[in-house]
């Protein structure tokens, strides 16, 4: 069956989803979220996209750009190749990172965009990982007020409604194509198969408490590898 083809944004702005294969965990460690902003940003550089919001879960991603450069789909095979050749090199492994190509969705409404931005920033809370976006590191929520390098927050608040973010309420609805592409936040916890690592360890989600730790030590209330010593951006 013939791929169908990618909706294109009048507006430039898209939600773009990637989800780990198999839906197993794409981040193991601190390290690796970094590692994700990392590659994003030399992205962000090499393209000129513009980041306006993100969220980096478990076992998936959601992006939200602007792309008046390059084509989103250059923009998103920039990101995935750079990510997971690191993610296999680390880990020992071989084969695909995240599943099937990267999903993407145009923006162009400001209603949509709001709306959208907060069902990103709202993930983690839904997942039962924090009570408020505002603690979780691997989200963009905490820059709204102050900035970052990486995501440009002035251009963000130009796109909306002055105030659209005073609440942090998650929205009332989802748009309808979100919990099919991604699903919704899980609070159970994911598996890693054998696939991810050369050693075939299995590891536990992380909770509010504490990171990813290996399955046999899930009684220990500790990280699973080094913490990466830079601040998330």
């Amino acid at each position: 069956m013939p791929r169908q083809a990618r909706q294109l944004a009048e507006s430039q702005i898209y939600h773009v989803m990637v989800r780990g294969v198999n839906r197993d965990a794409i981040f193991l460690e601190d390290e690796d979220y970094q590692r994700f902003l990392d590659a994003l940003d030399q992205t962000r550089e090499a393209s000129g996209c513009v980041v306006l919001a993100y969220c980096l879960m478990s076992n998936h991603v959601h992006l939200v750009l602007r792309t008046p450069g390059e084509p989103i789909s250059a923009v998103a095979k920039r990101l995935g190749v750079r990510y997971a050749g690191w993610f296999n090199r680390k880990y020992g492994r071989v084969g695909h990172v995240f599943q099937d190509r990267f999903r993407s969705l145009p923006v162009e409404t400001d209603e949509y965009l709001v709306t959208l931005v907060r069902y990103v920033w709202n993930n983690p809370v839904e997942a039962g990982l924090v009570e408020d976006p505002r603690e979780y590191p691997w989200s963009s929520r905490r820059f709204l007020v102050g900035g970052s390098s990486l995501v440009d927050v002035a251009a963000l608040l130009r796109l909306v409604p002055s105030g659209a973010f005073e609440s942090d309420a998650a929205p009332v609805s989802l748009p309808a194509f979100i919990p099919a592409v991604i699903g919704r936040p899980q609070r159970t916890p994911i598996r890693l198969r054998s696939i991810c690592c050369s050693d075939g360890a299995e590891w536990e989600a992380p909770t509010r408490s504490r990171g990813w730790i290996p399955r046999a030590n899930a009684g220990q209330s500790r990280h699973c590898g080094p913490t990466a010593s830079r601040t998330p951006r």
